[in-house]
Order: structure tokens, then C-alpha cells, then sequence
């Protein structure tokens, strides 16, 4: 495809393209991924109803493939580093997540709360995003989250 770009004279200008055309498109896939791999985190901790974010973050980076040790960014523009909480909460506020207080489990008087997520804040987003058997879903549904500069979806 480049080649015949560039015997048009169009090379650079469609490299260009293909470069942002990767970036929207990454920029909602990962988000899709997020809400996939904390779906994997929930059910391998079935007994867990409420993590913290660090917790979270610490079993993103703990899974297979672990991408969210070497994540660049929802535009993939950023050096390699690894999913912070802002960027975790950001990436969430797409689909109307946010931080909450979360106690522990076994809550005591010595407990103390941090910032985290419940289950229950991601199944409506799963249902939406995410295949039941806990993949990313379809293009179909994706499309969605982000909308052409022309109104177009």
C-alpha cells in the first residue's frame, strides 16, 4: 500500500494517516482491553467484591502478556511504563467508573479504606463491551465510544 502511495507522491501524507488512524483506533481498544483483563482480575478473585487500585494495578501487572507494565499511553505516544492510577481511572471514566472508598474483607478497628473499585461498578460495562466469556467484544459494539471529527460514526 505504501509503495503505491509513494509512486502517487502521497507516501508520507499516508504514512501519516495510517499512524493516526492506529492511534484512534488503539485509543478505545485498550480501554476495551482494560475493562477485559480487570474482568479476568474479579473472577480469579471471586471472594473479592471491592479492590483497591493499587491491588488492582498490581494484578493487571501480575497477568499474562502483563501490557500494563509496558503501557504507552491510550495513544501509545508515551514511553513504556507501567498503568498508573490516574491513567487507570482515567482509561474507566469512559464508561461512567470512578474510584470509590473500599473497605477491607475482614474490616477491623486497625482497617483503613483506600480509593478502589467494586464489582458491581463494571458489570454494566461488561455486558456492553465484553463477550461473556470475558474477551474483548466485537467491533460492532465498540464503535460507540468514539465518534468521527465529521459526525460519523
Amino acid at each position: 500500500m505504501n509503495s503505491i502511495a509513494d509512486a502517487l507522491g502521497w507516501g508520507e501524507q499516508a504514512r501519516n494517516a495510517m499512524l493516526i488512524f492506529a492511534r484512534e483506533y488503539h485509543d478505545a481498544d485498550i480501554k476495551i482491553v482494560l475493562l477485559t483483563a480487570i474482568r479476568k482480575v474479579f473472577d480469579a478473585r471471586a471472594a473479592d467484591d471491592a479492590l483497591p487500585s493499587k491491588t488492582m494495578l498490581d494484578a493487571l501487572y501480575e497477568m499474562d502478556g502483563a501490557e500494563w507494565c509496558e503501557f504507552c499511553g491510550t495513544r501509545g505516544d508515551q514511553q513504556p511504563h507501567r498503568l498508573r492510577e490516574p491513567e487507570l481511572a482515567s482509561m474507566l471514566k469512559q464508561f461512567k467508573i470512578r474510584p470509590r472508598t473500599v473497605w477491607p474483607k475482614n474490616r477491623t478497628a486497625s482497617s483503613k479504606s483506600a480509593k478502589g473499585y467494586r464489582r458491581s461498578q463494571f458489570e454494566d460495562a461488561w455486558r456492553k463491551y465484553c463477550d461473556n466469556d470475558g474477551t474483548a467484544s466485537h467491533t460492532s459494539n465498540i464503535r460507540s465510544l468514539r465518534v468521527a471529527g465529521d459526525g460519523t460514526v
